[in-house]
């Protein structure tokens, strides 16, 4: 699921919040440094789960017999070979 910048952004506050205010981090810039680590973090995983997409929709577009976009078959094919993709680099979707 996309996020927006100013969503991923204020979810990032939450969590450095959350992390600092429960003991489990410590930061010597403060909240707002590590919101700014989360929320990098947070923008590296989206664009790794943007490649993977990418890759699936390639990969898809070489295949002959493969349903037109937008149906049921063509979306469970999809969401395989996103799987499948994310395995081999490690991720978990």
């Amino acid at each position: 699921m996309r996020l927006s910048e100013s969503r991923l952004r204020q979810l990032s506050k939450k969590i450095a919040k959350d992390l600092m205010s429960s003991g489990a981090v410590r930061a010597t810039g403060g909240v707002d440094d590590l919101t700014e680590y989360v929320s990098r973090a947070m923008m590296l995983d989206q664009k790794a789960e943007a490649d993977i997409e990418a890759e699936a929709r390639q990969f898809l577009a070489r295949q002959r017999n493969l349903p037109p976009p937008g149906t049921g078959e063509y979306q469970a094919a999809f969401s395989q070979a996103k799987r499948n993709f994310a395995q081999r680099k490690g991720f978990v979707l």
